[in-house]
């Protein structure tokens, strides 16, 4: 009870903090609405304090006049956006605390009043975003040189990071999380552009499927794949997605200038102690916002624009770290969703998913291959959307229509999940390699493809619009046409588990999901054991070392060796998946280092004289495991 009421006391004193810069930016609103905004949210932090107040009361406390420096924090902000992102942060973190009380043990008064906190507070966090819709607008930047259409100013917006004015940083931030947002927003003045449909996609879109994405992180290849539409933005594509391979063929351009060394030296002006190693994690944050801001500020045309990014798979360790790092994400990219990477031997991947859904961040959750892992992303992390890396299950099954089978089975679990347990999920069709994959697999919630593929489909004469139909009712399970060597390797019945949801398993889920234990669970290795007690163990699997050695070679399983025939196929997909990010991680954060680190990424504090505290890279990667 003792952690409970020092718990109550720290939130007291966060919101006192809120009402003390919530009141402070009334005085600033540019406008009536915004200031109408800001003073219903100072009130309800307010009534939150007396709440907290009762609270202490019914336990027998009286409450201290502790406030936090939140409130300084935020007006030490020069920009309105910013400082609202920023309180925004605030807003999150003050859900996390609730979070954690709410599976305490409660009385009933106080478990009612924190509930109720808890959905004001995700409520403001989603009035505030969309106020800085508008305040971003108003804020008055130098139109970035890419918009310009001229043959000299597409050449000049090659090089996003080039521009003078983007070299320092605007603004003194006083922690390390303010530094970061500080950082890693480059607003521009979005360009106003004509939205152009596609007779073909419109008809794919009328076969049920919702969203259309482009995997890459590359302005000028999106700018290319739009050329289709005659000089406008194609209306049907929506969004983007971005992983560690896509961001690593764009890092030199943001590398360029001294922007990232600047904002390297101000993050490490807030923690000098921390490792080298330790502060990557930050930096990639910093670029990731730099490169979802540039495509949607780009394409997004006063529409939504969804643009996935994934967490730094180091941070992924450290559930902490990695919620920190996801909500900042989010603060720098209102539009984005955190992309949470299934690693089945840190099972606290599906704890920090659905903690960051439960804060009112939209989690894309990737590195998935079978119906079954979309069944648990859909019930035990609820997030908003999941994968199928369809393209690769027949690249490495050396198969016809596998990935086609298993997207539409996992498609049809999920609409009955949606009807019977509430489930929000929506399945993405992700690894697309070839164009007829929209034909085959039409009707499923969201694609996501290359924007060579998409360039395909746009060009092709095979399929015209009015044969677009969709396919939730097909089955391919009579022509998936693996190959004898595959099947010989893995066994039919593990390869059949990849479109199939044993009955067991989902009322175990439908169970666990719904008790006490797993409400208040915050224990990857508890939530490994609670699977293999019901008999689900190979769900995750821990590689030792030598294991990972083979298992980051390729990302696509090498049928001769024993981890083929010995793992759940799922499982073996998602540690290759793991070992490819890893990879392309390790080679971001060397070339990160070698750019920070020259001429110096720490100044002594004392002397003024810069030290280099930067060891030569590393490799890092998953846990050795089991030696």
């Amino acid at each position: 009870m003792t952690n409970v009421i020092e718990q109550l006391k720290r939130l007291l004193a966060a919101e006192r903090a809120g009402v003390d810069a919530l009141s402070r930016l009334v005085e600033q609103a540019p406008t009536s609405e915004t200031r109408t905004l800001f003073s219903q949210i100072r009130d309800d932090e307010a009534r939150a304090c007396a709440g907290l107040v009762g609270c202490l009361a019914r336990l027998g406390r009286r409450p201290t006049r502790a406030k936090a420096d939140f409130a300084t924090k935020v007006l030490a902000l020069p920009a309105l956006p910013d400082r609202v992102r920023l309180l925004n942060w605030g807003q999150r973190w003050v859900v996390e605390r609730i979070d954690g009380l709410l599976a305490r043990d409660l009385d009933k008064d106080t478990r009612a009043f924190l509930a109720e906190m808890r959905a004001v507070h995700l409520r403001n966090v989603s009035r505030c975003d969309e106020s800085l819709v508008e305040l971003d607008r108003q804020r008055e930047v130098q139109v970035d040189r890419s918009f310009d259409e001229t043959p000299q100013g597409i050449a000049a917006g090659r090089n996003l990071m080039t521009e003078r004015n983007q070299s320092t940083i605007d603004s003194a931030p006083t922690s390390l999380e303010a530094a970061l947002l500080a950082c890693g927003r480059r607003p521009v003045e979005p360009k106003r552009v004509r939205l152009v449909s596609s007779a073909l996609l419109a008809a794919l879109r009328r076969t049920g499927t919702a969203h259309l994405y482009a995997d890459t992180a590359d302005v000028e290849e999106l700018r290319t794949l739009n050329t289709a539409a005659g000089g406008g933005i194609l209306a049907e594509v929506d969004g983007n997605t971005v992983n560690q391979p896509l961001a690593h063929r764009v890092l030199d351009r943001y590398l360029t200038g001294d922007r990232i060394v600047t904002c390297a030296r101000e993050l490490r002006r807030h923690r000098p102690e921390m490792s080298s190693r330790a502060l990557l994690p930050y930096l990639y944050t910093m670029l990731l916002g730099w490169i979802g801001n540039d495509i949607a500020n780009v394409f997004a045309a006063g529409r939504p624009w969804e643009v996935s990014l994934q967490l730094h798979m180091g941070a992924l360790s450290d559930p902490e770290t990695a919620r920190a790092l996801g909500r900042a994400l989010h603060a720098i990219v209102p539009s984005c969703f955190v992309k949470v990477p299934f690693r089945p031997h840190e099972p606290q991947s599906l704890l920090i998913a659905r903690d960051l859904e439960a804060q009112g961040i939209p989690v894309n959750f990737t590195s998935t291959f079978s119906a079954r892992q979309i069944v648990v992303a859909a019930l035990l992390a609820d997030v908003t959307r999941t994968n199928i890396f369809m393209g690769r299950l027949n690249q490495g099954f050396r198969a016809t229509l596998l990935g086609e089978h298993v997207d539409l089975e996992a498609q049809r679990a999920l609409l009955r999940l949606r009807s019977e347990a509430g489930a929000k999920t929506q399945l993405i069709v992700a690894s697309v390699r070839e164009w007829e994959t929209f034909v085959r697999v039409a009707g499923c919630d969201v694609f996501t493809a290359p924007c060579e593929v998409l360039g395909e489909f746009l060009a092709q004469t095979d399929v015209p619009p009015e044969a677009l139909t969709s396919q939730l009712e097909t089955s391919y399970e009579d022509r998936i046409g693996i190959a004898d060597e595959a099947t010989r390797a893995v066994g039919r019945e593990r390869i059949a588990r990849l479109w199939q949801v044993e009955p067991g398993f989902l009322e175990f889920l439908t169970d666990y999901r719904a008790s006490a234990e797993y409400r208040g669970l915050g224990d990857g290795e508890r939530l490994r054991r609670r699977f293999e007690e019901a008999g689900f163990g190979d769900f995750f699997y821990a590689p030792d070392v030598r294991e990972w050695q083979i298992l980051r070679k390729s990302k696509l399983p090498d049928l001769a060796a024993p981890l083929a025939g010995r793992l759940a196929a799922d499982t073996h997909m998602s540690l290759l998946a793991d070992g490819d990010f890893v990879n392309q991680q390790e080679a971001i954060d060397a070339a990160l280092l070698r750019r920070v680190a020259a001429p110096v990424l720490y100044e002594d504090e004392n002397t003024g004289q810069g030290r280099d505290r930067v060891p030569g890279p590393r490799p890092f990667g998953p846990p050795e495991g089991r030696s």
